[in-house]
């Protein structure tokens, strides 16, 4: 068996980089995201970060956050960054499954992926894939969280030293966080025909598993606990005082993991037609 090739993997990965900025629709995908997200800067996030700012204001917010369990919110050293670490966890799980939510599905259906199995296994494309999606949401988190910072900046030039401190744990903490995502889609686009259908799956999925956990613990006393397979559950309990907890990443990478290892099997036994 030959020995797997990395040069391959990496030339899928530069592909879909490539499908991204050379296409019509990568580019307006592309557009639409970062004027969403400036909306977002510009209106939401300016506006949370003033009512922060002021004193009378701040201790209302402190004590309704405080009543919902995100008091430590208001103790970040940047304000804007943990506004937009709370945006963040609502708003980029959604986006990232529509980015990602056709890896291969549709080449699957027109034929094109055996092409590229030709010329590559079917690990190697997968992976390959993947590492595309996650490496192109990679540069837009560090794009995100670099306007953030320019945001801060111009708001308070003193806070640039601690808010590159904090920036860089979000920007480690949202990329991990947001890997199983992609995996979760790469997962189901071994399974399903179309994007459309990852998407309606996914929303599935975070409706009756958590349904299915409370009936079996309320109904026959049993912990089944499914919803451990279900990326960014518990988020809001990683918060730390100065900015997101590095050291509860394992789950998340395990989810990674786990995805990917049963999409390379599925994508070995089942057929391409």
């Amino acid at each position: 068996m030959k020995a797997y090739d990395f040069k391959k993997v990496l030339q899928i990965c530069l592909h879909e980089w490539q499908r991204v900025f050379v296409t019509g629709s990568g580019r307006l995908t592309l557009l639409t995201f970062f004027g969403v997200w400036v909306l977002i800067f510009h209106y939401p996030v300016r506006t949370a970060v003033e009512l922060i700012s002021v004193s009378g204001d701040a201790g209302i917010i402190r004590s309704m956050l405080g009543d919902i369990g995100f008091r430590q919110l208001l103790q970040w050293p940047v304000a804007e960054l943990s506004v937009f670490w709370f945006a963040a966890m609502l708003l980029l799980p959604l986006t990232c499954i529509s980015l990602c939510c056709d890896q291969f599905a549709s080449d699957r259906q027109r034929g094109t992926v055996k092409f590229y199995l030709l010329r590559c296994r079917r690990s190697e494309f997968l992976i390959g894939r993947f590492l595309g999606y996650a490496s192109f949401f990679t540069l837009l988190m560090l794009s995100l969280v670099i306007i953030t910072l320019v945001y801060a900046w111009v708001r308070e030039p003193s806070s640039l030293s601690s808010g590159i401190r904090q920036g860089s744990d979000t920007f480690i903490f949202l990329t991990i966080w947001m890997v199983p995502f992609i995996a979760l889609a790469n997962f189901l686009n071994v399974l399903l025909p179309s994007g459309k259908k990852v998407i309606l799956v996914t929303i599935l999925l975070y409706l009756l598993l958590p349904t299915l956990d409370y009936l079996a613990a309320s109904k026959l006393q049993i912990n089944l606990q499914t919803t451990l397979a279900l990326p960014g559950l518990g988020v809001f309990s990683t918060m730390g005082d100065t900015g997101p907890s590095l050291d509860q990443l394992t789950r998340p990478l395990l989810q990674t993991v786990s995805y990917l290892f049963l999409s390379s099997l599925i994508f070995k036994l089942r057929s391409l037609g």
